[in-house]
């Protein structure tokens, strides 16, 4: 392992990453706040950084190693997390915490949703703007930009790739080149980004308000503007398109980008995984609405409409609010804690456990029993009527196991620092999945709970972003052994 050769590009990826504190400059200067310097200084440090790291190890330009991506991978977003803090600590001074500067920027980059402030909107517009644009950056990865980019530097990354890019990109290549397909990827989220960026506009959201929101919408991070949310904007329309950016965020964008490619829509439905996706919201809504009901004995148009918007913005793991849920049957509780953790389609935004690996579990089981019934008969778990081997299964069951064990560690972490079981239990699914969700004492905001718990939600919230394997990895004996 090369650690010069993972410098040179640590060092090129922060010297990109320091680019995103131009967009905040301009904010400043357009709402004529006295932040500028906060976002300049930013601007040197991480260039600056990132130029020392690329200098130390500009002689060693090769193919990356699978080792070194996954080390590379896991530095780039600590550093990110870390950097990405300054302008919060440059502005706010002695108003957070270092670990707080972290945790919002952990939250905004890993598009979790979860944030420190009660009213976000009392922010200086410059770093309320940063904050949003944190989820942008992490909405499909800084990293699918990076290897955008660094092919024309004549820098190979397909390993790289492999190790970060979400879903089916792994091992089907839409397009023939790794550049090609990242710029791919790029071109459909920013299609996204546009159209509900001009559907926000239309609906009487101002370009600042309606950015901003875009932002957490698409990316399926799901930190507002405001404390209240969507709520904020007294509008139903809104919260009836803002779900289907949500939606469009967690659905594989292999599919959109194929319907980009080839004009037409058919194949979306030719996907399993997308089938099930769509079944499984409807089936939620449709129980969600009867549990309610059975609770309140009435269910108008308003109130179908806070779960129709909760629902798809928690099964996107956007977490975005358009109404307090905490007083909503338990029983819908529970239901919304298990979208959460099953999430979107993979090779999307979204986070969670996936719709693919919960439909393959389903699969599973169903042949489990159907061999129990018939020991004699053979039975293979097919997707795409296409048969699994037993390493996906094995993959699947690790991934799994590894979620409900770091749930069960995290829950315990949390209880012994203090925090009610109804809270760890949310915090805990909330950051391993992405989704934002909150219940019990973190229901507004994240503020109360200890350092401790803080540092473990960040820990948790970094698993879930890299699917927990790539993270922890790095902490095998293996790894190191060669």
């Amino acid at each position: 392992m090369s650690f010069k050769h993972i410098s040179y590009l640590l060092g090129i990826m922060l010297m990109f990453f320091s680019l995103s504190m131009l967009p905040p400059m301009l904010i400043n200067y357009i709402f004529q706040e006295p932040y500028l310097l906060d976002f300049i200084y930013s601007f040197l440090i991480i260039h600056f950084s990132g130029f020392t790291l690329w200098l130390w190890g500009r002689n060693y330009q090769q193919e990356i190693q699978t080792s070194e991506g996954f080390l590379l991978i896991v530095l780039f977003w600590i550093l990110i997390c870390i950097y990405g803090s300054i302008p919060f600590a440059l502005s706010l001074k002695n108003n957070l915490s270092m670990i707080e500067m972290i945790f919002e920027t952990v939250s905004g980059l890993t598009t979790t949703g979860v944030t420190l402030f009660n009213e976000p909107q009392l922010l200086p517009k410059s770093l309320l703007y940063y904050r949003q644009q944190l989820q942008f950056l992490g909405g499909m990865s800084i990293v699918v930009l990076t290897v955008a980019i660094m092919p024309l530097l004549g820098i190979g990354g397909t390993k790289l790739y492999r190790t970060e890019t979400p879903g089916s990109f792994k091992d089907n290549k839409y397009t023939p080149r790794i550049t090609s397909t990242a710029k791919a990827l790029w071109t459909v989220y920013l299609i996204l980004v546009l159209c509900c960026f001009i559907s926000f506009l239309l609906l009487g959201l101002d370009w600042f308000d309606a950015i901003g929101e875009t932002f957490g919408t698409v990316s399926t991070g799901g930190l507002s503007l405001h404390g209240d949310g969507f709520a904020h904007y007294h509008n139903p329309t809104l919260e009836w398109i803002a779900p289907l950016f949500m939606l469009s965020g967690s659905i594989n964008f292999g599919l959109h980008f194929l319907a980009l490619k080839k004009r037409k829509l058919s194949h979306y439905w030719k996907e399993e995984e997308f089938r099930y996706f769509i079944k499984f919201i409807t089936i939620s809504i449709f129980i969600g609405s009867i549990l309610f009901f059975l609770k309140n004995h009435q269910l108008n148009a308003k109130e179908f409409r806070h779960i129709y918007f909760t629902i798809i913005s928690l099964v996107s793991s956007s977490g975005s609010a358009c109404a307090s849920y905490s007083e909503w049957p338990l029983p819908l509780l529970i239901i919304l804690l298990i979208i959460s953790i099953v999430g979107g389609c993979h090779g999307s935004t979204s986070g969670g456990i996936k719709m693919i690996r919960t439909l393959l579990l389903g699969k599973f089981y169903h042949r489990e029993i159907r061999l129990l019934l018939h020991p004699q008969a053979v039975s293979l778990i097919k997707y795409n009527q296409k048969p699994l081997s037993n390493d996906i299964l094995l993959s699947l069951f690790a991934f799994i196991s590894a979620f409900i064990f770091l749930v069960i560690i995290s829950v315990f972490l949390l209880t012994v620092l203090g925090n009610d079981l109804i809270t760890s239990i949310t915090m805990s699914v909330a950051s391993l999945s992405n989704s934002g969700m909150g219940l019990g004492s973190v229901s507004n905001s994240y503020a109360e709970i200890s350092a401790g718990s803080k540092m473990i939600i960040i820990i948790a919230m970094l698993a879930g972003r890299l699917e927990i394997f790539s993270l922890f990895i790095i902490f095998s004996w293996q790894f190191w052994k060669n």
